[in-house]
């Protein structure tokens, strides 16, 4: 308990940031903080949390800084949301995995990046695959876009935040983590909390996949690539591929293709009340 303790006091934990969440109760004396963040990490003890490894498969954004102890708590939260979700009568229950069925509702997903309140339907057609998925609310130093790891259960759970807000980038990263699901990247692959590492095989795989399936490959050909990246083309590829213009946006600046501060007027930024959610 000393050693949990100090951890505590030292603020190594942002258990305060976990109170504004509502995810721990603050009850005043540094014992009772203790017991509360061993619940929420789920463990005997603190000092065991950093050494806790995950089934994952991680994608955070580039230079990004992350806290091991936000990261951990951040994935447990997801579990701990999937869990409460199977005791409410009133959710999707999570049917056997299919790998096929999965793949059949990616397309009918994909639509989506044209709608606003579809985060329900979205995950009923998950849950009707055998998929769990969570959107999570980001911690500051947590990092991470998404995450998709197979729990206890026998089901793959996919988990989002909304870290940096944009459109584009949840739906990348969605179908990044898609990809690892159906991959089954994650089955076999141990990423500790204290470093960000990956098969770079299957994450170029889940990026590939990801990028080809909101654009498939054939729209994006060196005429396309030849031509000004004026609104007027830009809303036009997108209206082709039938996407959100914002896509199209954020592609070609992460390709460098345009800078990054052009036309983010066509992109779109999330927040939690896109999804009927609250956060602190």
């Amino acid at each position: 308990m000393r050693a949990d303790i100090e951890l505590v006091k030292e603020e190594q934990i942002p258990w305060r940031e976990f109170v504004k969440r509502g995810w721990i109760r603050d009850l005043g004396t540094d014992v009772e903080r203790v017991c509360e963040l061993r619940t929420l990490y789920d463990a005997e003890a603190l000092t065991d949390v950093g050494k806790k490894r995950h089934q994952t498969a991680f994608r955070v954004t580039e230079r990004t800084k992350f806290a091991p102890w936000a990261l951990a708590a951040w994935l447990q939260q997801g579990e701990w949301q999937t869990l409460a979700r199977q005791w409410d009568a009133t959710s999707p229950m999570a049917e056997e995995f299919d790998a096929a069925r999965f793949r059949q509702s990616l397309a009918e997903i994909r639509e989506f990046t044209l709608e606003i309140g579809f985060w329900e339907q979205m995950r009923s057609l998950c849950a009707a695959a055998g998929v769990h998925l969570e959107l999570v609310p980001h911690l500051r130093s947590s990092g991470a876009n998404g995450v998709s790891r197979w729990l206890e259960d026998g089901h793959p759970l996919i988990q989002l935040s909304l870290f940096r807000g944009w459109a584009d980038v949840f739906w990348f990263t969605f179908f990044h983590e898609a990809a690892h699901v159906l991959e089954e990247h994650s089955k076999g692959e141990y990423v500790s909390l204290d470093r960000v590492s990956s098969d770079e095989a299957a994450e170029r795989t889940a990026d590939e996949f990801a990028r080809d399936h909101l654009i498939p490959r054939e729209h994006w050909d060196p005429y396309w690539l030849s031509l000004s990246k004026s609104r007027a083309n830009i809303l036009r590829l997108a209206d082709e591929v039938g996407v959100h213009p914002g896509i199209v946006v954020g592609r070609l600046q992460h390709e460098k293709q345009i800078p990054y501060h052009s036309h983010n007027d066509l992109r779109v930024k999330f927040d939690y009340d896109n999804f009927g959610l609250e956060m602190a």
